[in-house]
């Protein structure tokens, strides 16, 4: 009757819950930049400006991911 329309998403507008937010990024970040080690010259090939940053070993993810929880817990913010 009305011909084709378009489908009517029911999240619109809204950021499900799963999606990486600015609290995980920048803390990524901050603990790059205090326990990261740069390299000093960018890999031939590589077209990007910033040198990449290595994580220390003796870090998991594991904890990593503990330190963001109780950065979280801190400041009383949903992990």
């Amino acid at each position: 009757m009305n011909g084709p329309v378009p489908r009517n998403h029911h999240n619109k507008e809204r950021k499900p819950k799963h999606a990486l937010s600015f609290r995980v990024v920048s803390f990524i970040i901050r603990y790059s930049e205090e326990y990261g080690f740069p390299l000093p010259a960018v890999p031939h090939g590589n077209a990007s400006d910033e040198n990449p940053v290595l994580l220390p070993a003796s870090s998991t993810k594991i904890d990593i991911h503990t330190r963001y929880q109780s950065v979280c817990d801190e400041s009383n913010e949903r992990t």
